[in-house]
């Protein structure tokens, strides 16, 4: 199928994804059970890295490859756009970084001042206007060393790739005049690195020829190649870095001993990616094997279009552009011109629009990792109660007020009744405007519950709630849905099974049936490798023991039955 419709292009090879990636994968695996892995994964076989695709006529603003070119776009700088109707499924481009961060590595600091750094990821956009310095966090501190290291190896790439990113010398008026890190340590490893760049020979010889062309600042003082970089650098990765992380939207994501990638997680500069703007309805998605990012259309395009990621999760993409905005930390605020936003103003559920009530405005989603983990801890009992009184107070006002305080229980006490004496006015947090993705949020933990209770069929409920969600308010084949997919296909299995002891289960099947069939269909358009590529993808995701049920498909069985060859 990814074959047959990938043929719009006058260079079916150049676009067909059809390289066996599973040796990549066999690495990925291998990495993540390493306590402090990093990645140097090869380009798959069959694809060229050195970019002899791209070809430069004229100023960087032609610069193309034989399907996208990069041009200037109104509002947003430099960006590509498809040469050519292109299928969706078509495969756009694979990258490796110039530099790389692992989320492992900041962690390390994290654990050794956890007070003092509490909040150093939060905010990379604090500015002091009398200093005119906007302060980030260590992560881009570190990749900011990384890349002035690739830089020294390797000049070229500052003179070819990186010096072209935004932003360029044009823009530098619009920003700070300096970044500095939070952390003082690594900031001083910053400018360790930035003078060691001194000692290039290239950058010399530049500078000389700068000095005879009275190449000069805007205040007329001359600059150098090095002074260039120590300005822009630290900008660059603030604006053009990427999260890089192996198939999170599975649920075995976070346990490496149970086959998850969480390990791999990573922050890159990747150059050519780079010029992919943002959009609220994005036509291309990434996703990554290691440090290697993919690129792939997600939907048919026309000569010309603009080709966007998104910068944000895609489960955000539903929320109005106040909220999008906030999310994306970045200088510029979105246009609400996509049709997955119909409001610009959270509504209480009865009509009443809170947009102007700050402090009920929650900034980020309220069902964050934290608040699911501790929903996740409760008996699946009490957990499913606490969700349904979360599920009904947001369905009522629009608003959250979450306190698991007396929840928190052991396994004896979802046998008798709840104490309730200690359920004063201080275990209460302030109502907070919900994100339309905490209810999904919810409504992803109430599946697991009843499929922890082998409640198969109250399950596929919130299941097929789940999937509605995905397909109304996400991006065309998103990984999320895929895994939803997955799991629906699952549950409905063991509903099936269940079921058919007492003649029924019919309708289960089919469902069970339909679900694989999307599942398996939405992977290919974006990972391609047919069933066998899927089945290596998701062998260990479909072992998890996320259902009681003994009638409950998992593992070999699973693949084999909703999955054959």
């Amino acid at each position: 199928w990814f074959k047959m419709n990938c043929t719009s292009s006058n260079d079916d090879n150049q676009h067909q994804h059809d390289f066996d990636l599973s040796y990549l994968q066999d690495l990925a695996d291998k990495a993540a059970k390493e306590e402090n892995p990093f990645p140097n994964f090869p380009i798959p076989k069959g694809y060229d890295l050195t970019h002899t695709r791209l070809t430069t006529t004229g100023s960087s603003s032609s610069s193309s490859f034989n399907h996208m070119e990069i041009k200037n776009v109104k509002a947003k700088g430099k960006g590509f756009h498809a040469k050519q109707d292109m299928d969706a499924g078509t495969f756009l481009l694979v990258s490796k970084p110039v530099g790389l961060v692992m989320e492992w590595e900041d962690d390390e600091f994290d654990d050794d001042d956890d007070e003092e750094d509490d909040d150093d990821d939060e905010d990379d956009m604090n500015i002091d206007d009398d200093e005119d310095v906007m302060t980030g966090n260590r992560r881009n501190g570190l990749l900011i060393i990384r890349v002035a290291e690739a830089i020294q190896n390797n000049p070229s790439l500052w003179f070819n790739e990186i010096s072209k990113l935004f932003p360029r010398e044009e823009d530098l008026d619009s920003l700070p005049q300096v970044w500095m890190c939070k952390d003082a340590q690594t900031g001083m490893q910053i400018e360790h690195a930035i003078q060691n760049l001194k000692q290039v020979k290239e950058f010399s010889s530049k500078d000389n020829d700068n000095d005879n062309n009275n190449d000069s600042d805007s205040d007329g003082s001359s600059i150098s190649i090095v002074d260039s970089i120590h300005q822009r650098l630290p900008f660059i990765i603030r604006y053009n870095c990427l999260s890089v992380e192996t198939a999170p939207e599975m649920f075995v994501h976070p346990d490496p001993n149970k086959g998850g990638h969480v390990n791999l997680s990573a922050t890159g500069l990747y150059t050519f990616p780079s010029y992919f703007n943002h959009s609220p309805r994005p036509n291309v998605s990434r996703w990554a094997i290691g440090d290697i990012l993919f690129f792939v259309l997600n939907q048919s395009v026309k000569a010309g279009d603009e080709l966007c990621i998104s910068y944000i999760e895609s489960e955000l993409l539903c929320e109005n552009a106040k909220r999008r905005s906030r999310m994306l930390e970045m200088d510029f605020e979105e246009e609400n011109e996509d049709e997955y936003v119909n409001m610009d103003h959270c509504d209480d559920g009865n009509g009443n629009d809170d947009d102007n009530n700050d402090d009920d405005e929650a900034v980020e989603p309220v069902i964050s990792l934290d608040v699911q983990d501790e929903l996740m801890s409760m008996h699946p009992l009490d957990r499913i109660d606490e969700i349904n009184r979360l599920l009904q107070q947001a369905t009522a006002t629009g608003k959250l007020t979450h306190s698991t305080k007396n929840h928190k229980n052991s396994d004896d006490d979802h046998h008798g009744e709840k104490d309730n004496s200690d359920n004063n006015e201080e275990d209460k947090d302030d109502e907070i405007c919900i994100f339309k993705c905490d209810v999904h949020r919810l409504r992803t933990l109430l599946a697991l519950a009843f499929d922890s209770l082998g409640q198969s069929t109250k399950a596929l409920e919130e299941w097929k709630k789940c999937i509605d969600f995905v397909n109304q308010n996400l991006p065309p084949a998103d990984e999320a849905g895929i895994a939803l997919y997955v799991q629906g296909a699952l549950c409905a299995a063991a509903a099936g099974n269940a079921a058919s002891g007492g003649g029924g289960g019919d309708s289960q099947d089919r469902i069970a049936k339909e679900y694989a069939k999307m599942a398996l269909f939405k992977h290919n358009l974006i990972f391609g490798g047919g069933v066998k590529f899927f089945r290596r993808r998701y062998a260990k995701e479909i072992e998890l023991e996320l259902r009681s049920s003994t009638k409950a498909l998992r593992g070999q069985a699973a693949l084999d039955c909703l999955w054959p060859i």
